[in-house]
């Protein structure tokens, strides 16, 4: 199971790599399209698929594989993970119960690439590198674009009343991702940096999912703060930083942040539980915690048995 998921990330980071920006910036939801590949790989890793079926399972997946960002903000946004993981399943199935396909359905002739919007990048896939190596975690229950502004807000402690403005400075390829001014809904506060902003800075736990809800989006007070918060893009930033100017009565805050510094584990550690405390409670996140550091697998998943069957 290890092996199978770790193949199966590995395949999805790979084939995301391999379509390249392009492929996401007309509008394709990479972790729906690139994701169903993986899934697809990791599904036929469990199953012991030969390498014809796999070839097989492969092209099946190319032609189900789908996923729109103009489902961000909506229930059809995690929906896209989902029909990722659904994708991988049948067309392994599929697959071992003899089903064939195109030979290639990736990089064939008029194969997912080509009619994606593929840029047909080259990877280093086998040759040693894990990109999962560089692989991090989200602290906090939005949209990834949002994160290096909200841990850049974490140490921030000032009086809201005294809140002046906050310019939010981003790499611009956000700006079009999770840049919703007026959030109707809880899921659409999931990607504004408005609403996300006033949150952190009213001292809400932007990792705690049960925050993003329907009340918020129309809370008044957050509202108003929002309306303070301005937002541009600034190409000299990576896309994993982000810097924050606070302007209060009193002084001005600038902070700044960049996702891809190192992390001690300790620190790694305080952010994962609290973000998992919302979603779990603290016993199953601390013992989750426990799980994952020893090398029982059994352990983590009766884990995860027990909670979906609560």
């Amino acid at each position: 199971m290890i092996d199978a998921a770790l193949i199966g990330a590995e395949a999805s980071v790979h084939v995301g790599l391999w379509l390249g920006r392009d492929h996401y910036q007309i509008g394709y939801h990479q972790t729906a399209t690139a994701g169903a590949f993986g899934a697809t790989i990791a599904a036929a890793r469990l199953l012991k698929l030969s390498d014809a079926q796999i070839r097989a399972a492969l092209g099946l997946a190319s032609t189900m594989a789908s996923g729109l960002k103009s489902q961000f903000g909506t229930m059809g946004k995690p929906l896209n993970a989902g029909l990722a993981a659904r994708c991988g399943v049948e067309a392994a199935l599929w697959a071992q119960s003899g089903m064939t396909s195109a030979d290639d359905g990736l990089e064939g002739p008029l194969g997912f690439g080509e009619t994606h919007h593929g840029q047909h990048n080259l990877t280093n896939i086998g040759q040693g590198a894990w990109q999962m190596e560089t692989v991090s975690h989200k602290f906090h229950a939005c949209c990834h674009g949002l994160h290096a502004m909200l841990e850049a807000l974490a140490d921030v402690s000032v009086e809201t009343e005294t809140i002046q403005s906050v310019h939010v400075t981003t790499h611009p390829r956000w700006l079009t991702v999770c840049n919703i001014a007026e959030p109707r809904t809880g899921l659409e506060c999931k990607f504004s940096y408005s609403q996300t902003a006033a949150m952190a800075l009213s001292g809400i736990n932007t990792g705690d999912i049960e925050q993003y809800n329907d009340v918020a989006a129309k809370d008044q007070s957050l509202n108003l703060l929002a309306q303070k918060v301005a937002v541009t893009g600034d190409e000299t930033l990576s896309e994993m930083q982000s810097k924050v100017r606070i302007v209060t009565d009193v002084n001005d805050h600038t902070v700044t942040h960049d996702l891809a510094a190192p992390m001690s584990l300790s620190v790694r550690k305080e952010k994962l539980l609290k973000k998992a405390n919302g979603l779990v409670g603290s016993a199953v996140a601390s013992a989750l915690w426990a799980a994952v550091q020893g090398e029982d697998l059994k352990t983590f998943t009766t884990l995860l048995n027990a909670k979906r069957a609560h």
